[in-house]
């Protein structure tokens, strides 16, 4: 601090600071020089000499800042602040600006220490997924052996072994080779004006008018609500809920194109059913679980959205005891779940359900399928993965944790044999079996029926072949191929009791 008068610092000898009766203080020396006894800031008169006054030890103790100890940053150049920014510029102190940075920095830095950590725990689930694949890799080199020595050795053995021997080496090593049931080539419009019957999807097709917009802005698919005529049918489209007649074939003109059927995931538990495809955050995913009353959660796309669907899955998960909030009362867990895509941790709080009852995966991994075996509370199984992403089944599935629970079975996946080793593994209990499947070499495989014949199913009344895939895709199929088909399939099953009803997806419209 200094005196007002001479701008000198207070120190405790010449410029020993003195307080006036009216409260300011001056140095002594400047005291001692004044002519009138008055004080320099209001002219109010004092008596006593400068000697006599008091002293403001509140000012002799007083420390100055050090400056040149110190160092600040000047919030006005950013930078380290000079003399003159301390006097004029508005400063800080450098070691909380640089602490600020360094926070900046230091999260920065255990961020990426945490992906680095995450990255060497994958390496790890890596390297425990890979010894695993080479056990299995070695279980199956060892299968094959023997079942080489089994064919060989058999060759001269009685029938029931050399039979035996063969079916070893058939489930060992398929004798056809893996093959797409997509169909090949593209419907005519002449076969898709065949086909098309009331409940068929459609879209605008080769002969749509220009300019008519009975569809919708964009153009949006709609369903056959009659055919009217050989060539004209009737259609109500999705986006305008407007019905009117479209050609096909009147006058050769093809309005429209026929779509595949869309494959629902079919869970059938006695509750409602919760579409979560439109639910984009979790706290829409809290209101959901807790406002709304459903058994049944569909359309969680756990890849696009695996936030989201976690937070679904935890919280229907919770869901097993009576819970009152001002909502609707949620006293049953969930029963029916359709997943898409999911990861690890969406399996895991899947199976941590106990009443989860009926499940479908759409893009399953083998691993994942290992798993869901030991769901004990299963009666209603689909699956699905894609002919360009088949399951790798180095190891034979593990037997289910409850035998003789599944009873319903819809299965889309590649290989053949990875579908029906599942089927082997419910072969006590299964009731009905869908299998997507074309209708002239399915799977590539010369023989379908023989093929699930073998599996030894003991309570099967009902099996369809499904059409088309849960991936848009329509499968090969023609009436006449169909029909032989079916017969073969009746002749082979012709002795089993209960004996199964064939169904055909397109012809008696199984979906």
């Amino acid at each position: 601090m200094e005196c007002h008068v001479c701008l000198e610092p207070f120190d405790s000898t010449e410029r020993r600071p003195k307080v006036l009766p009216c409260g300011h203080s001056f140095c002594f020396r400047c005291l001692q020089g004044l002519e009138i006894r008055k004080c320099p800031l209001d002219n109010k008169r004092f008596q006593s000499l400068p000697s006599n006054l008091p002293d403001n030890y509140s000012l002799i103790q007083f420390k100055p800042v050090d400056t040149t100890s110190l160092q600040f940053w000047c919030q006005s150049c950013q930078k380290t602040a000079t003399q003159e920014c301390v006097e004029n510029h508005s400063v800080c102190s450098l070691k909380k600006v640089r602490a600020e940075e360094a926070g900046q920095l230091l999260e920065a830095l255990q961020r990426d220490q945490a992906a680095v950590d995450e990255a060497f725990g994958t390496l790890e689930d890596l390297r425990g997924q890979l010894e695993a694949l080479h056990g299995e890799l070695e279980k199956k080199r060892v299968g094959l052996v023997a079942a080489e020595w089994r064919l060989q050795t058999g060759q001269g053995a009685d029938e029931a072994a050399w039979e035996s021997a063969k079916q070893d080496a058939a489930q060992a090593a398929p004798l056809w080779q893996e093959r797409s049931n997509r169909e090949d080539r593209e419907m005519t419009v002449e076969e898709m004006a065949a086909v098309m019957v009331a409940g068929s999807r459609v879209a605008r097709g080769r002969d749509w008018p220009e300019g008519a917009k009975a569809d919708g802005t964009p153009p949006g698919p709609g369903t056959v609500v009659a055919k009217v005529s050989s060539t004209q049918v009737s259609v109500k489209w999705d986006r305008t809920g407007q019905t009117h007649s479209c050609s096909m074939g009147n006058n050769g003109k093809y309005h429209l194109r026929l779509l595949p059927p869309v494959m629902v995931p079919y869970l059938e538990t006695l509750g409602g059913t919760y579409d979560m495809a439109s639910v984009s955050s979790s706290k829409e995913a809290g209101e959901v679980v807790r406002k709304q009353s459903f058994e049944q959660a569909v359309g969680l796309q756990c890849t696009a959205s695996p936030t989201v669907s976690l937070t679904v899955l935890q919280l229907c998960a919770a869901r097993t005891a009576p819970v009152y909030s001002g909502y609707s009362t949620n006293d049953r867990g969930l029963r029916g779940l359709h997943l898409v895509s999911p990861q690890q941790q969406h399996l895991e709080a899947a199976l941590a359900m106990p009443r989860l009852q009926a499940l479908s995966i759409t893009n399953v991994t083998s691993p994942q399928l290992q798993q869901v075996m030991q769901l004990a509370s299963l009666q209603r199984l689909e699956v699905h993965c894609p002919f360009d992403a088949p399951l790798t089944m180095f190891a034979p599935l593990a037997t289910p944790a409850r035998p003789g629970s599944l009873r319903w079975l819809r299965c889309g996946v590649h290989p053949l044999v990875a579908a029906l080793d599942l089927v082997r593994a419910h072969a006590d209990s299964l009731e009905e079996l869908q299998l997507v499947a074309a209708s002239t070499e399915p799977y590539g495989c010369p023989d379908l029926a023989r093929q699930l014949r073998s599996c030894g199913l003991k309570k099967l009344k009902r099996l369809a072949l499904l059409r088309h895939d849960a991936y848009d895709g329509a499968c090969r199929h023609d009436k006449e191929s169909c029909s032989a088909q079916m017969k073969h399939l009746c002749e082979v099953f012709a002795e089993s009791n209960p004996r199964p009803v064939m169904l055909c997806g397109a012809c008696d419209r199984v979906v």
